[in-house]
Formats: C-alpha cells, sequence, structure tokens
C-alpha cells in the first residue's frame, strides 16, 4: 500500500507539473517541454549536509529538465543509499516556466537486515546478515559489518567508505575481509575441489574524472590453500568418489608447490569508463558500453617473488529488434610465477558456458586468456524494460594458454540458449544451456548451469 501511495504521489507531482507549464500539446506523443528549476528544497534532513545530497543529485539550480531527467535524478538520489526513502514533489516558481523542486527525504537509521541481495558488475552474491550505520556523520560515509555469500565463495567483511568525499568526485574505501574460496579444477576427467582461505586488509581511493573513474590502491593478503583437494563428482570408471581426498603426494605439482599459507602486498590501478544508459529494455541498457582497465603487482613477504597481472573487461549494450543486445570482450595477462588462484581457468557460467566449469584449463591456470560473449535478450512475459519472464540466446568464444605455448587451434566455442524469472530482492534466478562447439573433457551434449542475475 505504501508503494503504491508512493506512485500516486509522484504521478500527481509530474502532473502538476506539467501543468506549470500550460496546456499539454494535443499530440500524444510531442516532445516534453522542459522547464527551468529554479530551486532545489531538502525538506526531512536532519543530519545529512545540503551539500552532500546535492553531490548525489544529478540536477543543479538553473537547469532546463523534463519529467523524465526528474525521475531519472531523483531515481539516482534513491541509488545513492544516504536516506531510508526519497520522495519528491513540486511547485510553481517566481515566474512562468520556472519550478521548486522539493526532496522529501527520511534520515538513515541503524539498519540490521537479513537474507537480501546484491549485484555488482562482477556478479551476483547474497549477504545473508548485515549491519549498517550508513551516514551517521551527515557527509554520506557509511559503516557494513556483513556475512557473504557468492560464487564459491563465502566469509565475514567490514567496510567502511565514502563514495562522494570532497567536492563529491572522490571515494575511499577501506576493507578487512575473511573468505573461504573454493578453486576448482580438473585432472584425469575428475573435478576436483581445492579449498583455500584468504584474508585481506585493504585500501583504495578513485576520483570521477567525467568519462572515467581513475583509482589506486593496496591491498595487504593472506593465502592459505588447503594441502589436498577433494572430488567434486563419482567416477566408477576411475573408482572415485565425490568426497575423496586428494592427497598432497598426488596434487598437480604447480598446485603442490604453492600449498601453505603465503603474504604479500597488492598494489592495484584501474580505469573504469561507464556511459550504459539507464534506460531498460529485457533488463539490459537500450546503449552505452562500461569498461574496465586493472593492473596489479604482487609482492610477497620474502621481498624477491613476485608477479605483475593486467586485465581488460569490455561490455556494450544495444537496443534492438524485439530485445536488446550485449557483448563482452575479455582478455588478461600475469606473470609466469602467478600460483594457481591468481591465474586465469575458463569453462563455465562466466566464460564458456558449454563445458563445465574451468575445464578448458590446466590445474595450475593459464597465464594468458581472452573470451567473447554476446546475447539476443528478449521480453516473453512482463513489461519490455523490466520483463518477469525473459528468454535469450549466446554465443561464447574463447582461449586460454601458457606464455610462448600458444595454440589458435584450441579456441574454444559454445551457443545456447537461457532463461531468467525476475524474483524480488533476488534479481533474477535462471539457468543457461550451452551446446560446446568441439571436444569437452566430460562425455555430455551439453552443459546446464544454474544462475543468479547475469553474467554481464
Amino acid at each position: 500500500m505504501l508503494s503504491q501511495l508512493r506512485h500516486l504521489i509522484a504521478a500527481a507531482a509530474l502532473a502538476a507539473f506539467g501543468l506549470t507549464a500550460g496546456p499539454a500539446p494535443a499530440a500524444a506523443q510531442a516532445p516534453e517541454r522542459p522547464l527551468v528549476l529554479e530551486t532545489i528544497e531538502l525538506e526531512g534532513a536532519t543530519r545529512t549536509h545540503r551539500a552532500t545530497a546535492l553531490h548525489a543529485f544529478p540536477l543543479r539550480e538553473g537547469d532546463e529538465v523534463t519529467p523524465t531527467q526528474i525521475l531519472d535524478a531523483v531515481a539516482a538520489l534513491r541509488d545513492a543509499e544516504l536516506f531510508s526513502s526519497v520522495d519528491f514533489r513540486t511547485s510553481r516558481g517566481t515566474e512562468r516556466g520556472r519550478f521548486v523542486l522539493h526532496l522529501i527525504v527520511v534520515e538513515s537509521g541503524v539498519e540490521l537486515r537479513f537474507g537480501t541481495g546484491y549485484r555488482d558488475l562482477d556478479g551476483w552474491y547474497l549477504i545473508p546478515a548485515q549491519l549498517r550505520l550508513d551516514n551517521r556523520l551527515g557527509r554520506g560515509e557509511r559503516f557494513r559489518l556483513q556475512a557473504k555469500l557468492g560464487y564459491r565463495t563465502s566469509g565475514v567483511e567490514f567496510i567502511a567508505d565514502d563514495p562522494q568525499f570532497g567536492d563529491g568526485r572522490n571515494a575511499w574505501e577501506l576493507m578487512f575481509a575473511g573468505y573461504g574460496v573454493d578453486q576448482p579444477y580438473f585432472l584425469d576427467g575428475v573435478e576436483y575441489r581445492h579449498s583455500l582461505g584468504r584474508g585481506s586488509l585493504g585500501f583504495r581511493v578513485s576520483r570521477d574524472l567525467g568519462p572515467a573513474r581513475v583509482g589506486v590502491g593496496w591491498t595487504f593478503e593472506v593465502v592459505d590453500p588447503d594441502s589436498s583437494a577433494r572430488a567434486f563428482e563419482d567416477d566408477p570408471f576411475r573408482g572415485i568418489s565425490r568426497g575423496e581426498r586428494l592427497e598432497f603426494a598426488d596434487l598437480p605439482s604447480p598446485v603442490a608447490s604453492v600449498v601453505g599459507e603465503r603474504r604479500r602486498s597488492v598494489f592495484h590501478a584501474q580505469v573504469v569508463h561507464d556511459s550504459r544508459a539507464r534506460r531498460l529494455r529485457a533488463s539490459t541498457p537500450v546503449s552505452g558500453v562500461w569498461g574496465k582497465l586493472r593492473t596489479a603487482s604482487h609482492l610477497y613477504e620474502d621481498g624477491f617473488t613476485s608477479h605483475g597481472a593486467v586485465t581488460v573487461d569490455l561490455r556494450a549494450y544495444r537496443a534492438t529488434v524485439g530485445g536488446a543486445l550485449a557483448l563482452r570482450l575479455r582478455g588478461g595477462a600475469v606473470g609466469d610465477a602467478a600460483p594457481f588462484y591468481d591465474r586465469f581457468h575458463l569453462g563455465g557460467l562466466y566464460t564458456i558456458r558449454g563445458y563445465p566449469t574451468q575445464s578448458l584449463s590446466p590445474p595450475e591456470g593459464d597465464t594468458r586468456f581472452w573470451t567473447a560473449s554476446v546475447e539476443y535478450r528478449a521480453p516473453l512475459v512482463g513489461r519490455p524494460d523490466r520483463p518477469r519472464l525473459l528468454g535469450f540466446l549466446f554465443l561464447d568464444v574463447g582461449d586460454g594458454w601458457e606464455r610462448g605455448n600458444h595454440d589458435a587451434n584450441e579456441t574454444a566455442a559454445a551457443v545456447g540458449w537461457g532463461l531468467r524469472l525476475t524474483v524480488p530482492w533476488i534479481d533474477s534466478l535462471g539457468a543457461d544451456f550451452g551446446i560446446p562447439v568441439g571436444p569437452s573433457s566430460v562425455d555430455e551434449a551439453f552443459h546446464a548451469n544454474a544462475a543468479i542475475g547475469w553474467n554481464f
């Protein structure tokens, strides 16, 4: 009921806003007439500084704006999570063609949340429990202690950050985290899972330069791979049962050589560009690109062992007949001294979906890789922009290798289709079905992946 009431208030506010422009044009599809935003009034902000709120609000006093731009700007302020709720209304300005925008907010309190889902550009994860102390000083800072469950990852993390400090274009983040990770690999056609622990303390800063955001950071890490692995599936032909241990003496030598606790400092820098449209079709931006270039240098506690890494991730989106196209290109290189948990592994949900997880790479991983994916997404049930059910077709191509040992004939490809069902707070649930184009490490005509959210 409260949600419906808010929608009615927003609709009434937009209607009132439209009336200030005079009679509506006769043509139903006439372009929106912009009006001058004379003043922005912030109502209900008992703790948050006005400048902090306006940093997160894209419109400025004196701008010529349309109703659609107002809705988008209010949505951006909500997304900033400075307040527990954000609504708005409009009133007439000092003269015809001008108006006052009233932002009606409720300050955030101390929150304890359970069972929330979250998606970022690297994937989807579940937060079973989260303690939030956001914006306590009124300057946009956030403090969060949370449990986290992700793709083969689980742990606890504490995050303190401010996404818009200073002039609103700077951000900083301090994180302390501990995770358990299951690293899969195939050995003689059998899938194993190798557990490792990760603890980290990191700090990073970034600045929005307009077309891109540039950031640098430092992280101290402790990584501790187990001295054995576990079979993830039964293999009657080889007499192996699920859960059976692969002892240290039988581990692949590149894996066994890095077993045990290792401490290191990681210095990293990245550049991120984002021009994706807010408007959606088939839950996909109707236009725009997103890209990230990241470099890292890993220096171990002995002061002599080190390796570097560079990765590129590019994504493009385009509305098309009946739906939308999504394209992703990735590539990377890592130093030869990198351990198996820092290398690249191909196969599975996030790379080439016609093959089992990481089955296209050796247990120690690859030091070079590239992948390309294209998807055509179309709504099946519900609204065209955010359908309740949608389907898609995909093509994945990629290759991984070690430096100096590249064979272009080993490029792998898969074609397939999938479904996504929109579910409250989880975002979406679905499945991908990929058909391998070429030999596979397992005997199957297709490979299915359960999915939460989107791959890109």
